[in-house]
């Protein structure tokens, strides 16, 4: 009965830590990338930005659905092995810069 009692107080406490960790994450998350690529910024530009092939050269991508324009912004669903996600493009400078954010709200 004693060790019954350690296990549940344990599994209390590392719930009660992993909630205590949850609770001191920042609410706006951004995540940046950055890598030097032997192409031109026109070249890597191109293929990140077609979102359509994108599961031909990222293997965790079972397929990408483009959606129909909201606001003249461009909207686009990932499907993978997790699930699928919807996108938006949210600002964009050819050759340059891409920002995008997830529209979902789970």
């Amino acid at each position: 009965m004693k060790i019954v009692l350690i296990l549940a107080v344990g599994l209390v406490l590392l719930v009660g830590l992993v909630c205590l960790i949850g609770v001191l994450l920042p609410r706006q998350h951004r995540v940046t990338r950055e890598i030097a690529l032997g192409r031109s910024p026109r070249d890597v530009f191109a293929v990140v930005r077609d979102f359509r092939t994108a599961p031909s050269w990222r293997s965790n991508l079972r397929s990408v659905e483009m959606l129909t324009p909201a606001g003249g912004q461009t909207r686009f669903r990932e499907v993978s092995q997790d699930g699928s996600v919807t996108y938006e493009v949210m600002k964009e400078i050819p050759d340059s810069k891409l920002v995008t954010r997830i529209l979902d709200r789970d």
